[in-house]
């Protein structure tokens, strides 16, 4: 994030995390590095979340770090770079990467990371069929990822496996 600011005064980048902490955590933590950053979350006021969106809009900051409470029915135009720290579903991922490149001309960058998580094995089949429809690249270990669920090399959420109750009569 910090080469993508000091790249161009025109970048802004909106970065996705899952919960409020994380959001106030990383942008006191870039604060702290110089940049000029703020989160946006359910749990500041209205007047809060409407004052940083504006700052947010004008350039003044140039890094907002937020949850969902941004991911959906907000346009913010010039947005250069979405980075989504939490995949989330799928249909989080569309929602929050469409926050860039908004307009007709226009053009931007997403970064997510993807990690696997055992409760939502086909998540990564159904990335690598998003980013193939949208003809994107598609990385190499995500390809991997999905192939180790379809044979079986990963492991994936069985509710019955994990209570202690399965098979009673309770």
């Amino acid at each position: 994030m910090e080469s993508v600011l000091c790249a161009s005064e025109e970048n802004k980048v909106l970065v996705f995390v899952s919960q409020k902490k994380y959001a106030d955590d990383l942008a006191y933590k870039l604060a702290e590095k110089g940049f000029q950053s703020a989160s946006m979350h359910g749990g500041k006021s209205q007047d809060s979340r409407l004052w940083t969106l504006e700052q947010f809009r004008l350039g003044k900051l140039r890094l907002l770090v937020a949850t969902d409470v941004i991911g959906r029915g907000i346009d913010i135009p010039s947005v250069s770079h979405v980075v989504v720290f939490d995949m989330g579903t799928i249909d989080d991922y569309v929602h929050r990467i469409g926050r860039t490149a908004r307009g007709k001309d226009a053009r931007g960058n997403a970064l997510v990371f993807f990690e696997y998580y055992y409760k939502d094995p086909g998540i990564a089949q159904q990335l690598i069929d998003l980013l193939q429809a949208s003809r994107q690249p598609v990385p190499r270990d995500l390809r991997r990822i999905a192939e180790e669920v379809t044979t079986g090399k990963r492991k994936v959420f069985d509710p019955s496996a994990n209570s202690r109750w399965a098979g009673s009569s309770w």
